[in-house]
């Protein structure tokens, strides 16, 4: 299995895969394999296959997020934080662990930053800094406590994955 294929199970077990989703909560709207209606109004997401659902994930979260360029489990992290959070704010966090400029975008200098530090340790780290965005949501909008305990559920299995495959 490829480095994506392994990100790509790990994300999706927690994007609920073929289930189709509508929580009023949740502001992506009609979901399936992750995939939401409001950040793809152009997609039927009722009858997203996995196939679409995997080219998706591989342009638009493991291309676009550099994952290529970064090393396993980083690179995983990476992933996983993309397709939760965005590729800026799941860049900052890597940023913010490797102690340089968190501007969201995996240049040069952060690249530099990041080959500085053991990968396991720092991917650690991305998570802690992913944790604390959790905290801070929860802080600024009250309403999505129901989902904070789901949220660190999924961080602290993926720490457990990433100590397996490191």
């Amino acid at each position: 299995m490829s480095d994506f294929d392994d990100a790509l199970a790990f994300s999706l077990k927690w994007e609920g895969g073929d289930k189709i989703t509508d929580d009023p909560n949740d502001a992506g709207g009609l979901t399936k394999y992750g995939i939401s209606k409001r950040a793809n109004p152009d997609l039927d997401i009722a009858n997203l296959t996995y196939d679409q659902a995997k080219d998706i994930y591989s342009s638009r979260y493991w291309t676009a997020g550099g994952c290529d360029f970064l090393p396993k489990p980083l690179n995983i992290v990476q992933f996983d934080a993309c397709v939760n959070h965005g590729i800026t704010n799941a860049t900052k966090f890597i940023q913010r662990a490797a102690n340089t400029n968190d501007d969201g975008v995996l240049g040069p200098l952060s690249m530099k930053a990041i080959n500085e530090f053991d990968k396991e340790l720092l991917a650690l780290a991305a998570i802690e800094e992913r944790n604390r965005f959790y905290d801070r949501i929860v802080e600024n909008k009250s309403s999505q406590k129901i989902y904070l305990n789901g949220w660190k559920n999924r961080t602290k299995d993926l720490e457990k994955f990433i100590l397996e495959i490191a």
